[in-house]
């Protein structure tokens, strides 16, 4: 078939209009201009086809292109969108997304699916409900400091106590992307490595750096690598890289106590705190001991793990003595076995003293966790009483509740703790084995519950029961009055806060703890 001359000018100008097209939406991608959203009612998969690619961040926004980070790297392969009336640029594989002039971090917060943006359920919970959480939050800025030695160099390491990454020059900029248990900071580096310092080497707002310096003179080291000195009239016993020290022959519990510096001995300022106010707090406080037990399993082995709800490091026989060293959030503790070991324990495990009460909570270990404080209950094992406090419109809180419990026996012990209220409830459940039932339970720790006292199958609560509230009387849970286990039933929501101890805090303490929970 013959193409005559007029058809090949008609095809040549189509071919010519295309290629003017097809350039013209590439200049238009490269430029980055603004292209409107659509409004959708589930908004959490985004067209991509009406998005720009490959975006330049402007460069008027300053925490995403501060030229310690790096423009280039921020700006490559971005996607830049809408959602209710955020306006969001992020990269699936990158760990730090910008949400309008803030930095957020969240793993993985998007991925791409058939020219679709899918949000991860933790971000769209973030946007939805402005409410940072343990895997989506705002990112801090600091910098590398050094008060104790001068130097020039700070070792950033790959994990807690773990070898070194890499040193970094003091007045290093960072990201500080998670406050970690023992005084240790998650942070991004420059070059966008991950890595671990003490808080001690970093300066930031709100993070704690040891400002308040106090240096002495070394008596003598005994042959366990022990320093011996005095400050204020007591008399020390210390190691740099132990947690437990002496003071008077009494054993405390502070992380790296002291620091030596050529012949000289650096207070921990947590420790001159500690001296100057004879106040406990969860990172200077005395040594309390107990004793492994398993109600839980029943095998007559406790299982140590490697950090909090971590690996299974080893296993231990019930009855071993230990030292309660940490108190974080959920019942978990930190413990020191007799060989030496330090591991972490689910409270459930431990049985103290009856009179003995845990270490303060350290209060970061609830950073970034879902916890509701509309309601907060505390139960205090030496009195057998229970205390609800209710929040008030002007956020205030006043006592709503009081009541007599009965916690568990010393052979079933009820474990002390800060706990939240678990999603295991029900109005009703009747136990065959044993039989009885029980009214109104709440969970706050596996099958540990708050629930209003033992009843017949008729649901006819039993005498002998409700004589022995006010006494230790159950096999581990709180047994309540059955119209106060009902109102907690019925008004106290998941994720409320429960707080068990032999003599635990005072609200105002609680809340205080809290106001500086919020500051962080």
């Amino acid at each position: 078939m013959k193409i005559t001359y007029l058809q090949k000018i008609i095809f040549l100008k189509i071919f010519t209009f295309c290629l003017f097209l097809n350039t013209s939406m590439v200049f238009a991608l490269q430029e980055g201009k603004d292209i409107e959203m659509p409004q959708n009612e589930f908004p959490t998969k985004i067209d991509c086809k009406e998005l720009n690619h490959k975006v330049s961040i402007p460069l008027e926004t300053p925490t995403v292109c501060d030229t310690v980070y790096g423009v280039e790297k921020c700006s490559n392969d971005f996607y830049s969108f809408k959602y209710n009336a955020h306006e969001i640029l992020a990269k699936p594989d990158n760990c730090i997304l910008y949400l309008g002039h803030q930095e957020i971090y969240c793993e993985n917060p998007i991925r791409i699916e058939n020219d679709m943006i899918i949000l991860n359920p933790n971000l769209k919970f973030f946007l939805d409900n402005n409410l940072p959480t343990a895997k989506v939050y705002r990112i801090q800025r600091g910098i590398l400091i050094d008060k104790i030695s001068n130097h020039s160099k700070i070792h950033v390491r790959n994990t807690m106590e773990g070898k070194t990454i890499r040193a970094y020059s003091t007045g290093t900029p960072v990201r500080i992307l998670e406050k970690s248990s023992h005084s240790w900071v998650k942070i991004m580096l420059p070059d966008f490595s991950i890595g671990y310092v003490r808080e001690l080497f970093l300066s930031a707002e709100n993070v704690s750096t040891n400002n308040d310096i106090i240096k002495i003179d070394i008596i003598k080291q005994n042959s366990d690598g022990f320093y011996l000195f005095t400050y204020d009239n007591n008399q020390f016993l210390a190691h740099p890289d132990h947690a437990i020290l002496y003071i008077n022959n009494v054993e405390f519990y502070c992380e790296n106590p002291i620091f030596i510096e050529n012949t000289t001995i650096i207070l921990n300022s947590d420790l001159r705190n500690y001296l100057d106010h004879r106040t406990p707090t969860s990172k200077v406080h005395p040594i309390i001991q107990g004793e492994l037990i398993n109600q839980v399993t029943e095998n007559n082995c406790v299982n140590i793990h490697d950090a909090i709800d971590g690996k299974i490091s080893k296993t231990y026989r019930a009855k071993t003595k230990v030292n309660v060293l940490y108190q974080s959030f959920d019942g978990w503790l930190q413990i020191m076995l007799p060989d030496g070991f330090i591991g972490y324990i689910d409270g459930r495990y431990l049985r103290l003293k009856e009179d003995v009460s845990l270490p303060p909570v350290d209060i970061q270990s609830f950073m970034h966790k879902e916890i509701k404080r509309d309601y907060i209950l505390i139960v205090n094992q030496q009195n057998q009483n229970l205390q609800i406090y209710k929040k008030l419109n002007n956020q205030t809180y006043t006592l709503d509740t009081s009541s007599k419990v009965s916690t568990g026996l010393f052979k079933t012990p009820t474990p002390n703790g800060w706990f939240t209220l678990k999603s295991k409830r029900g109005s009703w459940m009747y136990i065959p084995k044993f039989n009885v039932g029980i009214e109104s339970y709440s969970s706050f720790k596996g099958s540990y519950l708050l629930h209003g006292v033992p009843a017949n199958k008729n649901k006819q609560p039993l005498r002998a029961s409700i004589n022995k509230l006010g006494r230790k009387a159950s096999h581990g849970c709180i047994r309540l009055p059955i119209h106060i286990a009902k109102n907690i039933y019925d008004n106290v929501e998941t994720g409320s806060v429960i707080i068990i101890d032999a003599t635990p805090p005072l609200i105002e303490d609680i809340l205080s703890s809290f106001n500086q929970l919020e500051q962080i």
